[in-house]
């Protein structure tokens, strides 16, 4: 692949060629992701536009290549780039998949799938894409939630484990801007503000989980995550970074006492599989440093200082200061 536009695959438009997408700017390598076992890789371009409808219609579908077989085999995924009747910004056309992906490494003989976030679909309610690596056609979606939920950008993260203890990857989404960016999706009430959503690999939602210690507005909650297990219980635990977390409570103002907000610090909550399915235990570490945005990205990094935990290796590897 190139990623320019002299790559540009052109087709007859008329009597001459002309390119039927466009490569400039589609910010290809914005998500790159291996597996567990670093044997399978995706790299996508979630600014890669398409021309729908005659070449008259161009759209930021983004598109994402899978590799394999020690990196010689690659094929190429555009989950969103689906004619003729998935085009427009009403339904896949601003997709943008591969704004987030994810890769399992436990799946069902002969099912092999990526997972692949799409925030930009149906007017950004965003969605994920559980897409079959040897079927390009198989690629079902999570379904349009009403409008209600426009701009709530499911799928902003997106991360895989097992989530519901039956040996198969299960798939988590971040909503970082759902119920006035404090996170929400799903069945449950409008008031009822959910950050993370859990769906098995068929995409049968499985729970909806949210920060149990705030419903701050604006902490973009869900705007990363990983999976890893935690607490070394042999169950996947699930850490979601909240990186616009202000803290209103830690700090007092020397002179007077009151309460001094930390803009920005960022906190991580950390929510436990305490038994298949269930993640009712729950651990929150705030951010120290004001505009530090802890948090802000996530990554299951192992146990680094072998001290025979993944947990406090994976919290010390998550501070991104923007």
């Amino acid at each position: 692949m190139t990623p320019c536009s002299e790559g540009n695959e052109r087709r007859l438009n008329g009597s001459h060629l002309a390119p039927i997408e466009d490569k400039a700017y589609q910010f290809f390598g914005a998500t790159v992701k291996s597996n567990k076992k670093h044997d399978k890789l995706i790299m996508c371009a979630p600014k890669y536009k398409y021309f729908f409808s005659k070449f008259e219609v161009i759209e930021p579908v983004g598109t994402c290549f899978y590799a394999e077989k020690g990196f010689t085999e690659t094929q190429e995924f555009s989950s969103c780039r689906q004619e003729p009747a998935r085009h427009g910004r009403h339904r896949f056309g601003y997709g943008q998949c591969g704004f987030s992906a994810a890769l399992p490494d436990r799946y069902k003989k002969g099912d092999e799938r990526a997972f692949i976030g799409a925030p930009g679909v149906w007017y950004w309610q965003g969605a994920i894409f559980s897409q079959n690596v040897h079927n390009i056609t198989d690629r079902p979606n999570t379904e349009y939630g009403g409008k209600e939920y426009d701009h709530d950008m499911m799928g902003y993260a997106t991360a895989t484990g097992d989530l519901d203890g039956d040996g198969i990857d299960d798939i988590v989404a971040g909503v970082p801007r759902g119920s006035d960016l404090a996170g929400k999706f799903g069945a449950p009430p409008k008031n009822f503000l959910l950050q993370l959503v859990l769906y098995t690999s068929k995409l049968k939602m499985l729970v909806n989980l949210t920060d149990p210690t705030s419903s701050q507005q604006g902490q973009y909650c869900g705007g990363s995550v990983a999976v890893t297990d935690v607490n070394k219980d042999g169950r996947d635990d699930i850490i979601m970074g909240c990186p616009f977390y202000t803290d209103y409570v830690t700090v007092k103002d020397a002179k007077t006492q009151e309460r001094k907000p930390q803009y920005d610090v960022g906190k991580v909550v950390v929510f436990y599989q305490t038994s298949p399915g269930v993640f009712d235990k729950t651990s929150v570490i705030v951010g120290e440093d004001q505009w530090g945005r802890f948090g802000f990205s996530l990554a299951a990094a192992g146990d680094l200082n072998q001290d025979g935990y993944n947990g406090k290796s994976t919290i010390d590897g998550i501070h991104v200061c923007s």
